[in-house]
């Protein structure tokens, strides 16, 4: 596959809010339509490429018409949440590594301050 064709795809995934399994499949069906295309054709330009397929826009507006709207702003609010579940522990992780860090520097600060030094005495 050109680079073109590669730029193409990455333009059309760019327009998706997620990827689920239903758009992974429908962008695995383009870029064997689009890779064919481009051998076929030989496209030289970006916009040969559009004047075939459409604009990045285009063909997510029209794979957006054909799935059922109710259920892609259900998975859309889903992984919205998943998100901010993620980050909602990641401060919490973060937060108890360092109350960890710092009650174990202030107990090794506690222990060096107390540590009994041995020394050596010599007795004639």
């Amino acid at each position: 596959m050109n680079k073109l064709c590669q730029q193409y795809l990455s333009d059309v995934r760019a327009i998706f809010p997620i990827m689920g399994k239903p758009e992974r499949k429908y962008l695995a069906k383009l870029a064997n339509t689009v890779e064919d295309y481009c051998m076929e054709e030989k496209a030289a330009t970006i916009e040969e490429i559009y004047s075939g397929f459409g604009t990045p826009s285009e063909l997510a507006s029209t794979y957006f018409t054909s799935v059922d709207s109710s259920k892609l702003i259900k998975r859309i609010r889903y992984t919205k949440w998943i998100k901010r579940g993620f980050f909602v522990l990641l401060f919490i992780a973060l937060v108890c590594v360092s109350i960890f860090g710092i009650t174990t520097y202030k107990a090794y600060k506690v222990f060096e301050q107390e540590q009994f030094y041995y020394g050596k005495t010599e007795i004639y």
